[in-house]
């Protein structure tokens, strides 16, 4: 694949060029269902209790180091979504993005593996993109940012109970104390 068939796309948000971790990454339809194929040909369906039903398909809970901030990504509707590790996207990072962490991205590696997907989101994606982790979504439909709260500091010798940087944030957040009640 040619970089020249890569573009991107402005995404414009007050953390679009923060430094970020992702923190969670839920579904939020409600209802949950496994299904898995038996041996005699049957499939046994399982339904599952989910979180409350919400107008969003999927949120996206974030923290900005810059802003010492807790905020999420909601979207409405999903084709697709994948979480990865920075590198499988090596093919980006040499590339001028119009922003740091949140942008929108075409023409890359994933439009190549999943052509269907794309096929009924669109020919690009919302990408939000840390140091560590990256989320990269198909929809159509603009995605919502809502602020949560800001997050007091500790400074500590060592990291909390963890080995890398993601399960430190994690032990941080268990233990740092919310200026506002996250819901």
């Amino acid at each position: 694949m040619s970089d020249s068939a890569i573009f991107f796309k402005s995404w414009m948000t007050d953390y679009s060029d923060d430094d970020l971790q992702v923190l969670r990454v839920a579904y939020l339809t409600g209802e949950l269902h496994a299904t898995t194929r038996l041996d005699d040909g049957r499939y046994a369906h399982y339904a599952l209790q989910g979180e409350a039903t919400s107008e969003f398909k999927l949120a996206i809970k974030l923290f900005s180091y810059t802003k010492s901030r807790v905020f999420e990504v909601l979207f409405y509707d999903v084709t697709a979504y994948r979480v990865l590790d920075e590198h499988g996207l090596c093919d980006l990072w040499p590339l001028d993005r119009p922003n740091r962490a949140m942008f929108k991205v075409g023409g890359h590696g994933w439009t190549k593996e999943s052509p269907i997907s794309f096929a009924f989101g669109g020919d690009e994606s919302w990408m939000i993109a840390t140091d560590w982790d990256c989320v990269e979504i198909i929809s159509t439909s603009q995605p919502i940012v809502r602020d949560l709260a800001p997050v007091e500091r500790e400074i500590v010798d060592e990291p909390l109970e963890a080995k890398d940087p993601g399960q430190a944030v994690a032990a941080f957040f268990e233990r740092a104390t919310l200026t506002k009640r996250l819901s």
